[in-house]
């Protein structure tokens, strides 16, 4: 009789690819050992219908990374509530409040101030996020394997996406005026600015660095690595449902969850948020420029927005088109077993339907105030 010990090691699962998916890029994966602590003892299997122990590991990483927006929004309505106290007291020092809101309509000060804002805030939920999700801040800038080629075609792709997304924005935005619904089209800050070069150079400073970096340090840092803890598809998109939701107007909304959905792919490509920030530079470049140099004139604003997006469309669908072959390309896939462990879960996850319904409420809130 054969006495040698059977092996058990071809039933243990990887526990940075427990459920076999060859679409996912493991070196973006976590530990699955969070979820499942038992999962490199010999025998272990990954069933295809989650225990109720291991739901509740998902649910507490959902709960958690839903916690850390929680967190962004009241940490932005307190250093708000800060800058107008210390903008009141101000007033009484400057020659009272007409003088106070005159000076700031026809200066930088409220973007400088909501520059200041979100610097403080974006980092601060990023350190938060790191310490309740256990992310090593340095893994999160990993230096990424990409090609100077290769960071130029994500661009062009990113542009494609945008400028497909402000082609869809504006006939909608143009049916919703027509019916009478205005308030659904949101007013830019450079619409009412009366603030001159100083103003533009705030803008530039705020929307194509602070921006770029402190958003993909939160969003593809973060919230994308929180919700792929069980599928990577599924963490792109809800990274990008709630960066969507975050900017609290439908056509915003539609613009960014598009383009969140390419850059978390990238993030979860390359496990680095370098190139998702550069991305998003160029993203936020372009319409800041055009606003700069062409806000006075309507008609060669929208002239130079659509020959530049229609060609970024049309070499954007070339890049698509000819680098669709590959899978590296491509979306990750879900197995039925991620599945399961997914959206099932996360509707079950308080965290996840508070954050939802406070963005969705204040995007409504902010529709009917306008």
């Amino acid at each position: 009789m054969n006495n040698q010990s059977l092996d058990y090691t071809s039933t243990i699962p990887n526990r940075f690819n427990p459920f076999k998916n060859d679409t996912e890029n493991i070196k973006y994966r976590d530990d699955y050992r969070k979820i499942v602590p038992q999962i490199s003892v010999s025998g272990c299997v990954i069933p295809e219908e989650p225990s109720k122990f291991e739901k509740k590991n998902i649910r507490k990483i959902y709960n958690r990374t839903s916690l850390v927006l929680i967190i962004h929004l009241l940490l932005t309505n307190v250093v708000v509530a800060i800058i107008g106290v210390i903008m009141a007291l101000c007033s009484n020092l400057i020659g009272g409040l007409t003088y106070l809101n005159d000076f700031i309509k026809n200066s930088s000060v409220s973007l400088d101030m909501v520059a200041i804002t979100y610097t403080i805030v974006n980092i601060v939920s990023f350190l938060i996020g790191c310490k309740l999700l256990n992310i090593s801040i340095k893994d999160v800038f990993n230096k990424p394997e990409v090609t100077s080629l290769g960071m130029a075609r994500h661009i062009s792709i990113a542009w494609c996406f945008q400028g497909a997304c402000l082609i869809v924005v504006s006939i909608m935005c143009s049916i919703f005026i027509s019916l009478g619904f205005d308030n659904i089209v949101p007013q830019t800050a450079l619409d009412n600015n009366t603030g001159g070069m100083t103003y533009y150079i705030a803008t530039f400073i705020y929307t194509c660095i602070i921006a770029p970096i402190t958003e993909e340090m939160l969003f593809r840092g973060v919230v994308l690595k929180g919700f792929s803890v069980v599928s990577q598809r599924f963490g792109i998109f809800m990274s990008a449902l709630l960066f969507g939701l975050l900017h609290g107007n439908l056509p915003q909304f539609i613009t960014t969850f598009c383009v969140g959905i390419y850059l978390g792919f990238v993030a979860t490509k390359y496990n680095s948020i370098l190139p998702t920030i550069i991305m998003h530079f160029f993203i936020n470049l372009v319409p800041t420029l055009i606003d700069m140099f062409c806000s006075n004139n309507e008609t060669l604003n929208n002239m130079v927005l659509l020959g530049f997006y229609g060609i970024m469309i049309a070499l954007g669908i070339l890049f698509m088109a000819l680098g669709f072959r590959k899978q590296s390309n491509r979306l990750p896939i879900q197995t039925t077993s991620q599945r399961k462990r997914t959206l099932p879960v996360a509707i079950s996850s308080v965290g996840v339907i508070a954050i939802v319904l406070i963005y969705l409420v204040s995007m409504i809130f902010n529709h009917l105030s306008s």
